[in-house]
């Protein structure tokens, strides 16, 4: 039976139980006609997209790192593309939370085996930010948008 929300912004709070496991989701929906995500400020928060999100030159991906690194930022289900045809490297990282620092390290490396200068892009599907403003903070230096229901806070 579906669930009816109000026209203003509501919660949403689920708990789930299988064979032993258990989840609890909060889900916050904005109000009827606002295009605002509703991200608690002060909460852990994490992205969460169907579609990766995509750093997508050598200094977005930089720069995304720089600022992940700064705030504490991990990401899960990494791909990164180095170089250009023929001469391309590309890694795809699954269901496992990664640090900026250890992305940077594998960039280093792929960079040895083809130049400096070589692009890159990254995209990742979810983002694990201490606090709701990390994640705003994070999304719009890069110019990341941001979908309804993407951000998860418990």
């Amino acid at each position: 039976m579906p669930i009816q929300l109000a026209d203003q912004e509501a919660t949403i709070y689920v708990f789930a139980e299988c064979d032993g496991l258990e989840e609890k989701r909060n889900f916050t929906f904005a109000a009827a006609g606002s295009k605002e995500i509703p991200i608690i400020k002060d909460k852990p928060a994490t992205l969460v997209s169907p579609s990766p999100k995509r750093m997508d030159s050598s200094a977005k991906t930089y720069e995304g790192l720089k600022i992940a690194k700064e705030k504490g930022i991990e990401f899960e289900q990494i791909s990164l593309m180095v170089g250009s045809a023929p001469k391309v490297i590309h890694i795809s990282l699954g269901e496992m939370k990664i640090s900026a620092e250890f992305i940077e390290t594998v960039l280093t490396h792929l960079q040895t085996v083809l130049s400096p200068e070589a692009p890159v892009v990254m995209t990742f599907k979810k983002a694990y930010t201490q606090t709701g403003h990390d994640l705003e903070q994070f999304v719009k230096q890069l110019g990341i948008e941001i979908g309804n229901g993407e951000v998860e806070q418990r």
